[in-house]
């Protein structure tokens, strides 16, 4: 899963030209090699929470 992760956000560091942010996972058990491995990409900011909410909204109709 983790390698997933970095693919999408090297695709996104390759594409878009603003800092980004990841928001850390509650699914990742260590935190340092993926931390370090964000940082080799050149990722600006990892944002920690205690809680991970998953979405409530649909996607397809944008309803929340």
């Amino acid at each position: 899963m983790v390698r997933h992760i970095l693919e999408i956000v090297r695709s996104v560091l390759d594409t878009v030209l603003i800092p980004v942010a990841v928001k850390h996972s509650p699914s990742h058990s260590v935190l340092s090699p993926f931390a370090r491995s964000l940082d080799r990409f050149g990722v600006g900011e990892l944002v920690l929470f205690n809680q991970f909410y998953p979405p409530d909204f649909n996607i397809e109709e944008l309803n929340f």
